[in-house]
């Protein structure tokens, strides 16, 4: 199975979750802080800037609230709002009237899709998105916001079509990140689909590129690092050079906001 410059810009794309208590009047206000509770109105959107559609995975789909949880959790679990209802909805089906009551208290938003995603090492399947906020509740008037991002970094790997004049193999094998663990992911030669890294914060990335010649001599494997985050788009091209009877490979990166190209000359006495 085969597991990113417009995935996000910076992949700082986002899905926007927007939480609104609703302004009562003075007279309910009161009352509410009489009885120790508020009530809570949520918005939720999503625009993730994504405009990539690949074999497997149509990244516009992650801007669609039908596909969302949306839930309020209270001391580590779901809270229940003043009916005894759990406050846990589909984007598209959170409460007609807007209004949700609640006992005063610390709260969290959590408003996710793709958990089957979730912490998966690498796909091309899909991706996790996630977006979390806090808030509190004490009979006042409050508004609160949570972002959802991707929860992975979006790896593309672009191989020149000349490599195959001068390579017969050639691959990038990923390793590094906590979720891939002692585990690695191969981007063979043909892969055309993004990969999903599932990221926590920063990391690093090790992309080892490996090469093998005409002759079926496989080279010195070429090692690189990358800082690697969640929401991050990052595409290796890579390119053959000649210089000097030497063959060697340029490696461009594009990580949507810098262009970093990285010549790697391979010596003459390798071919």
């Amino acid at each position: 199975m085969r597991q990113f410059k417009t995935l996000w810009k910076g992949m700082a794309a986002a899905l926007a979750g927007g939480l609104l208590l609703c302004a009562c009047s003075s007279e309910e206000e009161a009352a509410l802080t009489a009885e120790g509770k508020g009530l809570v109105r949520i918005g939720l959107s999503a625009d993730t800037g994504f405009s990539t559609q690949t074999k497997a995975v149509d990244e516009s789909e992650y801007e669609n609230l039908e596909n969302y949880t949306v839930q309020i959790w209270k001391d580590g679990r779901i809270a229940q709002d003043g009916d005894g209802n759990n406050c846990e909805w589909k984007g598209n089906a959170l409460p007609q009237d807007g209004l949700i009551e609640l006992d005063n208290g610390d709260y969290t938003l959590l408003a996710y899709t793709g958990e089957s995603y979730k912490g998966i090492g690498a796909t091309t399947e899909g991706m996790y998105v996630e977006g979390s906020s806090t808030f509190n509740i004490n009979a006042n008037q409050i508004s609160v916001s949570a972002e959802c991002i991707p929860q992975c970094a979006r790896m593309t790997v672009v191989f020149d079509s000349k490599m195959a004049d001068y390579f017969s193999d050639y691959s990038v094998t990923f390793s590094g990140t906590n979720a891939l663990g002692s585990t690695t992911y191969k981007w063979e030669k043909d892969y055309t689909d993004p990969v999903y890294m599932a990221v926590t914060g920063t990391e690093t990335i090790t992309a080892t590129i490996n090469l093998t010649d005409k002759e079926s001599k496989i080279g010195t494997p070429i090692v690189k690092t990358y800082e690697v985050s969640a929401a991050k788009a990052v595409k290796m091209n890579i390119v053959p050079t000649v210089q000097g009877g030497n063959v060697g490979i340029s490696i461009e990166i594009d990580d949507s906001t810098n262009d970093i190209p990285i010549d790697i000359e391979i010596p003459s006495n390798w071919l």
